[in-house]
């Protein structure tokens, strides 16, 4: 039987150890000293909550862990000028347009820079934000307008959700692994989006929404293909 005694997150140069404290950790962060020079040692409590990778932890008084980007999420509404816009409590995706707007360099280049931000947050902790930024990224290469519109959107829904994120809970059962998935049946002459969620626990661990692969024939199709 293998005894798990902690875990390490590594990406480049930042580090998350989470063990207990006493000789384990305090043996590894030694010898951990002695290879590279460490930045001040943070440790997560509830009366300091720590960031890692612009994830900002806060530990709740009965251990639960709120994982949230308020701050990498305002700095985008501040950065775009947003951050005093009149929020709204959900986006309504419209159908494409028939007629493609396709976008110059500038613009593209404009719309994939979005993306890319609200992938950083959907990626992370805003699986409500997932789907939205699955449909941007796809279509922003032949509908500009409509894009931007959409974008508008995005935005301002973030200005009255900026703070919200996923909650790691210490009441789940550790072998409750769940797992829902579903899909919206797009027509058989385009391709259907996949929804999934997993949690461990009772905590979310990982999520994912996307475009199917092959255009399906009808919804029980495209929701076999997203449980698949």
């Amino acid at each position: 039987r293998v005894e798990v005694l902690g875990t390490l997150c590594v990406y480049v140069d930042d580090f998350l150890l989470q063990t207990a404290d006493g000789p384990v950790r305090d043996e590894f962060l030694k010898a951990l000293g002695g290879i590279w020079t460490l930045a001040k040692e943070e440790t997560l409590s509830s009366e300091h909550p720590i960031t890692f990778l612009g994830i900002e932890m806060e530990m709740r008084a009965n251990g639960d862990v709120y994982l949230h980007q308020t701050t990498f999420a305002q700095s985008i509404l501040a950065k775009h000028g947003m951050d005093r816009s009149k929020a709204i409590k959900c986006i309504t995706v419209g159908h494409l347009p028939e007629v493609p707007s396709p976008p110059d360099a500038k613009a593209l280049k404009d719309l994939q820079g979005f993306s890319g931000e609200f992938n950083w947050l959907a990626t992370r902790t805003r699986p409500d934000l997932a789907y939205y930024t699955s449909v941007l990224a796809s279509a922003c290469t032949k509908h500009s307008e409509w894009c931007f519109d959409f974008v508008n959107k995005i935005l301002r829904f973030l200005v009255g959700t900026a703070s919200q994120g996923i909650l790691i809970s210490v009441r789940g059962c550790l072998e409750s692994l769940v797992s829902w998935s579903d899909a919206g049946f797009a027509g058989s002459d385009t391709k259907s989006q996949t929804g999934l969620i997993a949690t461990w626990g009772g905590s979310i661990i990982t999520w994912r929404s996307s475009r199917q692969t092959v255009s399906t024939l009808c919804t029980a199709e495209a929701e076999l293909n997203a449980a698949t």
